[in-house]
């Protein structure tokens, strides 16, 4: 987990950001398709509207997060925030969306945190339920 661009750091400044901090390693499972990362600002409105989490496959396109908009974030640290957790049913992790509704008050947190440092900040989302094929 980490912070995000500075407003004053060129895009090449970026890239070396996102390179010593390992994200290069990432990048061919991203460009892959194997995982795909989601964009917190979609997570924090769909928490928001009383939305529940769905898998990868049903999810719109805007709720991703490409592997450039991922890198072009990587001054501070990797964007990148992990999420797993039990399920709440056999069927479902989070049917209720209660655990999406955390989630998304910790991103906001992180995100005001952030805000600090630039404008505007993009934070990329782990989940495994969304990120994953089901």
């Amino acid at each position: 987990m980490g912070g995000c661009c500075e407003k004053s750091r060129g895009t090449a400044a970026v890239r070396v950001g996102w390179d010593e901090l390992g994200g290069a390693e990432l990048e061919p499972v991203l460009l892959s398709g194997a995982i795909a990362l989601l964009d917190a600002h979609w997570l924090i409105r769909l928490a928001g509207a009383g939305g529940v989490p769905h898998p990868r496959q049903c999810l719109p396109p805007e709720a991703f997060l490409s592997a450039d908009e991922v890198a072009t974030s990587a001054i501070r640290g990797l964007p990148i925030v992990c999420v797993s957790h039990a399920w709440c049913t056999p069927h479902h992790p989070d049917p209720d969306g209660e655990s999406l509704r955390a989630l998304a008050r910790t991103l906001k947190l992180l995100e005001a945190q952030s805000s600090q440092h630039c404008s505007p900040c993009r934070h990329a989302v782990f989940y495994d339920f969304c990120s994953l094929h089901q």
